[in-house]
């Protein structure tokens, strides 16, 4: 039996689909090899594409096997007391326990020792249901979490002198000018970079102006996509390729 996407089956139901494993894990296996990922959203912030492994032997084991394989698993996510929605098809892309990556601007559950990083692996009749899928969204919803403290003066400050130094903005990474931007809204389009993430200080910290960057949203989106932060020569590298 396959699951149908944004159904909701109990942990009875899942074992009966997968063929087997423990009705406890959140990532059962059988033979060694992961059958699906049933994972709770209070305790993964961003699953189903990242999700936090505890440090306990047999799920760190299971953890390690799924990113070895690679291969498709079914993943359910909790909604209600054993109600599990099925949200797809996820394959492992890979597997970090690097402090950076386990401690960012989110914070992760405490005992997390690795990320598991997952994406989609669409299947034929699966992508003709996710063209057709219809969800509700705008529920409003309270969250409660720890962020690191920004001081929008220093922000405002380095823009400013940035344009003091140069005449006007432009990114470091990509070199586009305020002037390359619609006039209107082309002053917001850049934004402060923190050259050492703000998140790996273990302590407050003071910073100086040469502790930031100018940078359009594409190249900062781009320095923060992957779990280790780019550096701005890295950006400046991509760029260069593409123009060629």
């Amino acid at each position: 039996m396959k699951p149908e996407l944004g159904q909701c089956y109990n942990r009875t139901q899942i074992y009966q689909m997968v063929g087997g494993g423990s009705k406890q894990s959140y990532l059962p296996e059988r033979k060694g090899r992961v059958l699906c990922g049933c994972f709770v959203p209070m305790l993964n912030a961003k699953a189903p594409y990242e999700i936090d492994v505890g440090d306990g032997p047999n799920i760190l084991g299971s953890a390690r096997r799924l990113a070895k394989g690679r291969y498709p698993i079914p993943v359910f996510l909790k909604r209600k007391s054993n109600e599990w929605e099925y949200v797809g098809d996820f394959s492992c892309t890979g597997i970090s326990d690097n402090s950076e990556d386990l401690y960012p601007k989110q914070q992760r559950r405490p005992d997390a020792v690795v990320v598991l990083y997952l994406q989609r692996a669409f299947g034929e009749s699966e992508e003709k249901a996710a063209t057709d899928l219809l969800i509700q969204e705008g529920n409003r919803i309270l969250r409660t979490h720890f962020i690191r403290e920004r001081d929008p003066a220093l922000i405002a400050a380095k823009r400013r002198i940035f344009v003091e130094q140069h005449g006007f903005l432009f990114c470091e990474s990509c070199g586009i000018k305020q002037s390359d931007l619609p006039m209107k809204v082309g002053s917001s389009c850049f934004e402060v970079h923190h050259l050492t993430p703000i998140g790996n200080r273990a302590e407050p910290q003071l910073t100086r102006l040469s502790d930031l960057a100018l940078v359009c949203a594409n190249c900062h989106r781009m320095i923060h996509a992957k779990p280790t932060i780019l550096k701005l020569e890295e950006i400046k590298q991509m760029v260069a390729l593409c123009r060629i």
